[in-house]
């Protein structure tokens, strides 16, 4: 039998075994044992020894193999030789880091072999990630599937209650992040009423503690308003319990809103991105957390002293309009509203009258000028200064010499009558020509 290094499986070189038999001087040949006898027995040996069963092996992470199943495999590899190593889906869910190929990381477990095909591995029960680096790479992993699934999104935030009545704190019961929780809501409210919670912060349990303890408080303390759960500062080693994937999905299914404060305020933790605040420490916690009691009964009291004083000056306000509007008051001011409205209306009609006299009074310049010129252009008025009108047999006007023929009768009419006459002859004005024409019948 031979394991050969290099190799996660066990060889098995087997032949003929030869011994020597003192009592009888002669060699006999040992029955023959079939391959699954023999895998059986390597099974029982190396699965018995002590070492074995509960072994911590260092190395680096490579042929990393998530299966559908949710079981993991992997190699675990050093300068010269590999290993063969399986995490269980059990197992798997209560890891705190996501394996990534070249991590650097020691593993505790125990030598399994499998006797089908002769091979063996190391199943991991836990594991720690050797160096920041390391460390780093673990956060980012998990940061960027937690992502991808939504527990960071911002419409997924539950808003804090304005006036908490309960707080639930989850940390340490002998860390600094308690007194510091404490002193502060002391400080500024004496309403609400505080729940601690004692659990691990940090090491390997923390992560399970942490998120039992969230599911309790929903579970048990439903009315609670506030959940604060964090610690004080330390080493990222120190603080990754709240890097873990099992707080972070506690976080998430909480009803109750969670504020993260975890380490200072350059720390940041995956829990800090779940919950729904992130405070930069456990003091701002307690600050964000609650509101101010103190000074909120010293603004109530303010404003009690201003509405006080607003509602004296209004009621005196009103008493001396309540004043104003008495019987004797009102009928004094009706009785001026009276007197102003008559005087008022005297002035009116003065100007009314005053504006009617003066348009009549220019209506009748107008018609005045108006008569003048009819009565200019009257023609008995041109009659009486001595001029006649000389109309045809047919009473039409006579406007030319042309108008009449010689022997024609023409009407003369003056002021006071017409004279009849007959034209005799007719002569152009300046010319001294005198003119014989034919009646108008004859001239047409």
């Amino acid at each position: 039998m031979k394991i050969c290094e290099g190799k996660s499986s066990i060889i098995i070189h087997y032949s003929l075994l030869i011994i020597n038999s003192k009592r009888s001087g002669v060699y006999m040949k040992m029955k023959a044992l079939n391959v699954t006898q023999v895998n059986n027995y390597i099974k029982r040996i190396l699965q018995s020894d002590p070492v074995l069963t509960n072994i911590s092996v260092k190395g680096e992470v490579s042929n990393i193999k998530y299966h559908e199943s949710g079981h993991v495999y992997f190699s675990l590899k050093d300068h010269k030789s590999k290993m063969s190593c399986f995490i269980s889906y059990e197992n798997s869910k209560n890891m705190k880091y996501i394996l990534e190929n070249g991590m650097e990381i020691t593993i505790s477990g125990y030598i399994f072999v499998y006797e089908k095909n002769g091979s063996f591995s190391l199943n991991v029960i836990d594991m720690v990630v050797e160096g920041q680096g390391n460390l780093h790479i673990a956060f980012e992993k998990l940061k960027e599937k937690l992502e991808k699934e939504g527990l960071f999104d911002v419409s997924k935030k539950k808003k804090l209650p304005l006036f908490p009545k309960t707080i639930a704190v989850i940390t340490s019961a002998t860390g600094a992040a308690i007194k510091d929780i404490l002193m502060t809501i002391k400080r500024k409210n004496n309403y609400v009423d505080v729940l601690i919670f004692p659990c691990l912060v940090q090491g390997d349990y923390a992560s399970s503690e942490i998120s039992k303890t969230m599911e309790i408080i929903n579970n048990l303390y439903p009315n609670t308003d506030i959940i604060i759960m964090g610690r004080g500062g330390g080493s990222m080693e120190e603080l990754w319990p709240f890097n873990e994937e099992a707080v972070a999905r506690s976080i998430d299914a909480s009803k109750i809103p969670v504020i993260s404060a975890v380490g200072h305020e350059t720390d940041f933790s995956i829990s800090d991105f779940v919950a729904d605040v992130r405070a930069a420490t456990p003091t701002a916690a307690a600050e964000i957390a609650v509101p101010d009691s103190y000074e909120l009964r010293r603004k109530i009291d303010k404003f009690k002293r201003d509405s006080d004083i607003t509602m004296n000056q209004v009621i005196e306000e009103r008493q001396h309009r309540l004043q104003k509007h008495n019987f004797r008051v009102m009928t004094t001011l009706l009785d001026q509203k009276i007197q102003n409205y008559q005087l008022y209306c005297e002035q009116r009609e003065k100007e009314i009258r005053q504006g009617i006299i003066e348009k009549m009074n220019n209506h009748k310049n107008e018609i005045e000028k108006y008569l003048s010129v009819l009565d200019h252009l009257n023609p008995e008025n041109i009659l009486k200064r001595g001029y006649a009108a000389v109309v045809t047999e047919d009473d039409e006007f006579v406007k030319s010499i042309d108008d009449v023929g010689t022997g024609e009768s023409i009407r003369i009419a003056l002021t006071d009558g017409s004279l009849y006459s007959k034209v005799t002859g007719k002569e152009l004005r300046g010319s001294g020509v005198k003119i014989v024409s034919k009646r108008k019948e004859d001239r047409k």
